[in-house]
């Protein structure tokens, strides 16, 4: 999953709007990764190891391990140290 680029331009309607255009200093590159793990998931690819996933979003295997070994120390993935995979706590 190729990352998006933020915008660089300033925001031109209101802060709450979805759709509004978001400044270059407030986006979070990161946070974006770990979304797009947490979306890679889906009824074909329910359980996952590092090396799927980094395939599957197109990131390295480190950077998908790290991504999911926080997500699994933070309660929204499974793990039982070889396959990923969602818990209720996504919801």
């Amino acid at each position: 999953m190729p990352a998006r680029k933020p915008p660089a331009t300033p925001a031109a309607t209101p802060a709450g709007d979805s759709n509004a255009p978001l400044q270059r200093r407030d986006w979070i590159a990161g946070l974006e990764k770990g979304l797009g793990i947490l979306e890679a998931f889906s009824d074909t690819h329910s359980r996952m190891t590092a090396a799927q996933m980094a395939a599957l979003v197109g990131v390295t295997r480190t950077v998908a391990r790290r991504h999911l070994l926080t997500l699994a120390h933070l309660g929204y993935v499974g793990t039982d140290g070889k396959l990923f995979w969602l818990t209720p706590r996504v919801l």
